[in-house]
């Protein structure tokens, strides 16, 4: 059954989009004269209605493959994600659409994505200069999902767009090799793309980020409770695993705090401190724990020197990760490296 209950304290563990999302698919297909799967028509046939459904993302994944295999269109995911209003994106949107800042906007787009799709994670890592917003999706390169991704970032830059007019990237990065033809993706981007690269991502300069939106302070505040406590009616963080995840990609970052960790699940700070506990894993006991187990991974590589393996954990000074190393593994850097 690939059509889910619309209850978010009810969704389950499989991978799932708002129905809003669906159904602009369902709308785009039928717009180009395709012939849809079976399963689009239960789908709700107005936005409204839409944004009370969940639905798997194979139905999604899979209507893009066969779309893209039938009209043999290497711009689908161009012309299919240019199309995204943030009026389609339910709650979600409309806490995007009401932040203070540029900043602020990507910051809800990270903190609030579950309230889009449990799919992927998104990220933001900065650096001097340059912030890069990224989605993180576990799932096997397939076309089909290779299509997603492409699509998922053109939305999200069609998206920034409407925040700020005319908005062009810095850069732009997929996992996947490029399609037989890149044009509309160069023509819709109007930034450099770099394909076969490590992580799907959008890469904005910071200069952008404190742009004010001009939006009613009181109704951002509004609208960010609904979003956090609509975020709060859906299940659990799930697997330790998951919080570990995010630590282990905030280490280089020197921004570990649970705050920032807590926000990019989608948590507050203090039900994830609850949670943890709970479950006999306190915060910073997990923190070090991920530290050490990268620390001996990227000792045993034999290519990291004991300073580099310290700054991509976020130590600022040796002498910190000196005394970590001794006490978990009760000898000193320099025992190790003899």
């Amino acid at each position: 059954m690939i059509l889910i209950n619309a209850s978010l304290s009810t969704l389950k563990p499989t991978p799932v989009v708002t129905g809003g999302e669906a159904l602009r698919l369902k709308l785009f297909l039928l717009d180009r004269k395709l012939q849809l799967p079976r399963i689009f028509h239960r789908l709700a046939r107005t936005p409204d209605e839409a944004t009370e459904e969940w639905v798997s993302e194979r139905l999604l994944v899979d209507a893009l493959e066969e779309a893209i295999r039938v009209i043999r269109r290497p711009s689908l995911p161009v012309d299919f994600g240019s199309t995204i209003r943030l009026a389609d994106m339910g709650i979600y949107g409309m806490a995007i659409l009401s932040a203070p800042t540029v900043s602020d906007a990507l910051e809800r787009s990270v903190r609030f994505q579950r309230l889009m799709t449990t799919s992927a994670r998104i990220y933001l890592e900065q650096t001097k200069g340059n912030v890069r917003w990224i989605w993180s999706s576990a799932e096997q390169r397939t076309l089909g999902i290779r299509i997603r991704n492409e699509v998922v970032l053109v939305e999200h830059v069609a998206v920034f767009r409407a925040l700020v007019p005319g908005a062009i990237p810095r850069r732009i990065t997929f996992i996947h090799n490029p399609p037989s033809d890149c044009k509309g993706h160069v023509c819709f981007f109007d930034c450099p793309i770099e394909w076969g690269m490590d992580e799907n991502s959008v890469e904005w300069s910071t200069a952008a980020l404190h742009l004010p939106l001009n939006i009613d302070p009181a109704l951002s505040k509004f609208i960010e409770c609904e979003a956090q406590r609509r975020l709060e009616l859906l299940s659990p963080i799930g697997s330790l695993n998951q919080v570990k995840d995010v630590i282990l990609r905030r280490l280089s970052t020197g921004d570990t705090s649970i705050s920032t960790v807590a926000a990019v699940l989608g948590r507050s700070p203090r039900s994830l401190r609850r949670e943890l506990a709970d479950c006999g894993h306190p915060y910073r006991t997990l923190v070090d724990s991920v530290r050490r187990q990268r620390a001996m991974e990227m000792a045993s590589e034999g290519k990291h020197s004991m300073t580099n393996i310290a700054l991509k954990l976020g130590y600022s000074e040796l002498s910190a990760f000196s005394r970590a190393w001794r006490r978990w593994f009760n000898q000193s850097l320099h025992e190790t490296n003899n």
